[in-house]
């Protein structure tokens, strides 16, 4: 006991003889070193996230846009087909031209059901696409909250506990050792 003493009294002495040390700045720079890379890690894993989806939106974005322009130039060419086939034959023929007329109309509600569909079809990618969206910000939230209590229950752990700086440090080792075996 007379050693632990001696080392709390060496501590004391220390931290008493260097009043530039500030008790939160050192507990915020254990926390640096304890959850720092953690702390990249998922703000990376954000940042991917976050372009993975905007590349993904960006993706569907354009297939649907080239879908659309696509069904639009089909429909506009045949609507054109018909209306220079109606001016054709509109003298003599007004059966063939009623007939026309009757494809036409045809051609009308297949593009709007087609843009009901389109519309139905972006409805529904967006629904799936805010499902997603919220289901990767409730997995970070729930990520996020894990670190935090790991950072809390360390921060608690070194607060309880009075140590000398040789047992601080072979905490913090073995903490880094268990974070990133490798290392």
């Amino acid at each position: 006991m007379g050693t632990a003493s001696k080392t709390n009294k060496k501590t004391e002495k220390s931290t008493a003889a260097d009043p530039a040390i500030d008790p939160a700045s050192q507990l915020h720079e254990i926390q640096k070193l304890l959850f720092g890379r953690q702390i990249e890690q998922l703000e990376t894993a954000i940042a991917e996230l976050k372009s993975e989806t905007q590349k993904h939106l960006g993706q569907m974005e354009k297939q649907y846009k080239d879908s659309l322009e696509k069904q639009r130039k089909v429909h506009n060419a045949q609507l054109s087909e018909i209306a220079q086939k109606l001016e054709e034959d509109s003298a003599g023929h007004s059966n063939r031209e009623a007939l026309l007329e009757d494809e036409l109309d045809a051609l009308r509600k297949s593009l709007d059901q087609l843009g009901s569909q389109t519309e139905a079809a972006h409805d529904a990618l967006e629904k799936q696409m805010l499902s997603e969206s919220q289901h990767i910000h409730e997995e970070l939230n729930e990520k996020h909250k894990q670190v935090l209590e790991q950072l809390k229950t360390g921060t608690e752990q070194l607060g309880d506990q009075k140590l000398d700086r040789a047992v601080l440090a072979e905490l913090l080792t073995s903490i880094a050792h268990k974070i990133h075996p490798q290392a």
